[in-house]
């Protein structure tokens, strides 16, 4: 989903730009795509495609009237629409049989599927990518939008406070989107996860970096353009820094723990560690268990 949702949102621009039939095309494919890719993360990526032509038809409004935006949102909203609906397979069973299966189990209660117990701190956000040890049971992971990520988009943050850029109104969409994506992470967030029921389902808050660090993106990307406009004598090194610096950040990260050999996998096994108590078919918390069934069995 990570990986789709910026493809999406290219070809949605794209036709947004020029409607031509292969844009369109490609724009309700991809739309139709990040929602297809995980259920979780389309409620969040298809949130953001939402306001981000919300964004624009509002822009548009301002600057040359009612009868252009609405004319472009028709447009744009149908591919939003068409995108929806041929995903609907998908999202369809899940909202008109919900009360078949127990979803409570998957919100956690002070354990690990409590979102209260995974917000981040701007520390750990803005942190450099610690090496991983191999060798520790439960090795430190941050979960972190990457130096050279943040610093770039900065740049573009920077210039668009300062309004060097030409499509200011447009790049302030990613730079508020950012900016909420961020607090959404932290504990102050906690009174929009416990009022909001379906954000308790997320578990996770970090689960929200893979959409800020895209917004980020955005920002670093019409940064760099501007910079390079304004600079042509140094634009050999500034492509440079703009490459190399993201590469070279994460090489910590270029070389993750080894997978251990997880041995066959059978009904026989999967029964064997179901009465041992680890598991319970192949959940963790005995999620999506038929509504019917009065009491989960013990475990063994």
């Amino acid at each position: 989903s990570f990986g789709v949702f910026p493809l999406a949102l290219w070809c949605v621009d794209r036709f947004w730009r020029e409607q031509t039939g292969w844009r369109w095309s490609t724009a309700v494919l991809t739309v139709a795509a990040v929602i297809l890719t995980h259920n979780l993360m389309a409620l969040l990526f298809f949130g953001l495609l939402a306001a981000w032509v919300a964004w624009r038809v509002a822009e548009l409004w301002l600057a040359e009237g009612r009868t252009a935006a609405l004319r472009k949102a028709r447009g744009v909203g149908g591919i939003l629409l068409l995108g929806l609906g041929l995903a609907a397979f998908f999202w369809l069973p899940v909202i008109l049989e919900r009360n078949a299966v127990t979803l409570n189990t998957l919100i956690g209660n002070n354990d690990n599927y409590d979102f209260r117990t995974h917000f981040l701190s701007l520390r750990e956000l803005f942190a450099f990518s610690g090496r991983i040890d191999w060798g520790a049971t439960e090795p430190v992971f941050r979960f972190n939008l990457g130096v050279a990520q943040w610093l770039l988009g900065g740049v573009g943050l920077f210039l668009l406070l300062r309004r060097r850029m030409t499509q200011a109104g447009h790049q302030l969409f990613f730079a508020v989107a950012f900016a909420v994506l961020v607090f959404m992470q932290l504990p102050q967030s906690k009174f929009l996860w416990e009022a909001t029921p379906i954000l308790p389902f997320f578990q996770f808050p970090w689960r929200m970096l893979g959409g800020t660090v895209i917004m980020l993106a955005v920002l670093a990307g019409a940064g760099t353009a501007v910079s390079l406009q304004r600079m042509p004598k140094f634009a050999n090194w500034i492509t440079v820094v703009a490459l190399a610096l993201p590469l070279l950040l994460s090489l910590p990260l270029s070389q993750p723990a080894p997978w251990p050999d997880f041995g066959e996998v059978n009904r026989l096994r999967l029964t064997l560690i179901e009465l041992k108590g680890r598991w319970l078919g192949t959940t963790s918390t005995s999620d999506y268990v038929p509504a019917t069934v009065d009491a989960v069995p013990r475990r063994q």
